[in-house]
C-alpha cells in the first residue's frame, strides 16, 4: 500500500522531537511533553496533496505548536525501515527551506 496524501493534505516524516544535538555538540533533551515543549517544529515533506503548490516533497516545512497530527508508523519501500509520519495541517505552515534546518 502506498501513502498518497490528497486535497489540501501534508504528509510529513523526520519531525524534530526527541534528543536532539547542535552542529557544536550541545545535546538538547527531549522537551516535547513539558510546557518548555510548546513550540514550532521541523518536519520534512513525504507527500502533497494536489490542492498544496507551494510545498514539495523532500522539502523541509515549519508548523505552529500542535498543528500536526498524532504520529503513525509506515513503511514504504523507499525507506529501509518503518518511519514515523504526520499529517499537517496547511494553515499552520510557517516556513519552508530546501535543506535541513539547524534548529
Amino acid at each position: 500500500m502506498k501513502l498518497k496524501a490528497f486535497g489540501n493534505r501534508i504528509i510529513c516524516r523526520q519531525g524534530d522531537f526527541g534528543k536532539q544535538v547542535t552542529e557544536s555538540g550541545i545535546i538538547l533533551q527531549d522537551n516535547s511533553s513539558r510546557s518548555d515543549g510548546i513550540t514550532a517544529r521541523w518536519f520534512q515533506v513525504w507527500e502533497v496533496g494536489p490542492e498544496v503548490d507551494w510545498l514539495n516533497p523532500g522539502e523541509w516545512v515549519l508548523v505552529s505548536h500542535g498543528r500536526w497530527t498524532e504520529s503513525f508508523e509506515y513503511h514504504d519501500d523507499r525507506l529501509p525501515e518503518p518511519e514515523k509520519f504526520w499529517m499537517i495541517d496547511p494553515d499552520g505552515c510557517l516556513g519552508k527551506s530546501y535543506e535541513k534546518p539547524n534548529t
